[in-house]
């Protein structure tokens, strides 16, 4: 689960209150549904913040763009990685991730 610690930070790089909202929506069910695929990943594979953190050092702000190199460059592989099995899933938390849904 996304936590108020982690939403305060994004809010203090001075991330958009409505951008900061929608992305720990987004985040929170992603991990709802990884913590729901029991027989092979569980709560221990849920998404945290960390890779949320990177990418900030130099005054940039979180934004659609930040947000979309994140997704491409380290989630998406991971969720290829975590369904495998299943394409149409692995898209469809990408595209909404991206905002494409």
């Amino acid at each position: 689960m996304i936590h108020h610690s982690f939403r305060n930070f994004l809010l203090n790089k001075k991330a958009e209150p409505s951008f900061v909202e929608s992305l720990c929506q987004k985040m929170n069910e992603l991990n709802q549904e990884i913590s729901k695929e029991a027989t092979i990943l569980g709560k221990g594979f849920r998404i945290g913040h960390s890779y949320f953190c990177c990418g900030l050092e130099d005054g940039t702000s979180p934004d659609t763009q930040w947000l979309n190199e994140i997704v491409m460059t380290d989630i998406a592989p991971l969720l290829e990685e975590y369904f495998f099995d299943d394409p149409y899933k692995q898209q469809k938390w990408t595209n909404k991730l991206l905002g494409d849904s």
